[in-house]
């Protein structure tokens, strides 16, 4: 009987001390997609987390007098966070993120609270850990975690087809126009992408002239008929050539120090990443989710890639903590449903597809209208 009740003993100690010094939140990490402070790092566990009452529309003034789950992220009247019963500033700014050595976290919105993020593709320190070990950060190698080049050449290449389809007559363009530019500052905006990238694709020497050609499609605000029709087709086959290993003679040579901001209008890549939620919401379902592995680890890939690309310098939100913050959860929701299909947990993609939408409508709220 000594055993066993030696054993008990010891694990009643070990409740205790999590629930004196708050570790059983570690477990199960709070949904911070909106919000603009700590950065959650998806995990397993954190993949099985509750929801935040704050994420539902629930204001938290609404909530107050009421039993506090241990991990529950709450707000009082006068502002104050907590979890559960815990004043949140207690904690680390990024608590997962200083454990989690190894494990990536998009160093330009990892720093939500203080200098301005730089962009995945530019130089960074080697970050350290509160142990004093240098943890190496290479300048490329956040794109390729966030947007695997595959994803990122698929895409271009399905914009191509689409745009070749749609400016081949004036009919087609006609109907296609609103439609167009989207497609035109996806290219643009991954062209540039692949230009930081440290992962091998077969146009990366000539990135900088498709970026810069898509980026002309929508230099003006496209008009109905043969006119825009005709400048946007000789474009497009200049593009289709560039991407073939063809480029033609006479294009203008690159700018190295051109943002991702001023070949690809925010608005429109927003409607790409709008898209992808919407494919994702539509047409996914529990039966066809194992079959469709390929569809939603592309459409959750470019999300992350395409927020990712929001947070540089240029589009005006990279010193913006509560921005950041959202761009955050959507980017740490979409990695985590690419690991969703790899486990074929249906469960855990709704969940983290719930967790999009809801920080998407969050931003909204705060930003759109502004």
């Amino acid at each position: 009987m000594d055993q066993p009740f030696s054993l008990f003993r010891i694990l009643t100690a070990l409740a205790v001390g999590c629930v004196v010094i708050g570790c059983g939140s570690s477990a199960t990490s709070p949904d911070t997609s909106s919000d603009s402070g700590a950065l959650a790092v998806p995990t397993e566990s954190t993949s099985k987390e509750s929801h935040s009452p704050l994420g539902d529309g629930q204001s938290p003034s609404s909530t107050s007098g009421t039993t506090r789950a241990q991990d529950e992220v709450w707000e009082d009247a006068d502002g104050n966070r907590f979890i559960g019963r815990v004043p949140y500033d207690v904690f680390f700014d990024q608590p997962l993120a200083v454990a989690a050595n190894g494990q990536f976290i998009p160093r330009e919105i990892a720093d939500t609270k203080g200098a301005p993020a730089e962009s995945p593709g530019a130089q960074q320190p080697a970050a350290t850990h509160d142990s004093g070990t240098a943890v190496e950060s290479s300048a490329t190698d956040s794109w390729a975690s966030v947007l695997p080049a595959g994803v990122l050449d698929t895409e271009i290449k399905a914009a191509r087809n689409f745009l070749n389809q749609k400016l081949q007559s004036v009919g087609s363009y006609n109907s296609s126009v609103a439609i167009i530019p989207m497609r035109a500052a996806t290219v643009a905006v991954l062209a540039g992408i692949a230009i930081e990238h440290s992962e091998d694709i077969s146009w990366k020497d000539d990135a900088g002239f498709i970026r810069d050609l898509a980026a002309r499609m929508n230099e003006a605000t496209l008009q109905r008929g043969a006119n825009d029709q005709r400048r946007l087709l000789a474009l497009f086959e200049d593009l289709t050539d560039t991407l073939s290993r063809s480029r033609p003679s006479g294009l203008e040579e690159p700018d190295p120090e051109t943002s991702l901001a001023e070949v690809a209008e925010m608005r429109l890549v927003m409607m790409r990443i709008e898209e992808s939620e919407q494919l994702l919401r539509t047409e996914i379902s529990e039966s066809s989710f194992a079959a469709k592995q390929q569809q939603v680890q592309h459409e959750a890939s470019l999300l992350a890639g395409l927020m990712s690309a929001m947070t540089t310098e240029g589009y005006g939100f990279a010193d913006d903590p509560e921005f950041l913050g959202h761009a955050t959860g959507v980017i740490e929701a979409a990695q985590a449903i690419r690991d969703a299909t790899q486990s074929g947990s249906y469960e855990d993609f709704e969940r983290q597809l719930s967790r999009i939408s809801t920080t998407c409508q969050d931003c909204h709220r705060a930003y759109k209208n502004n």
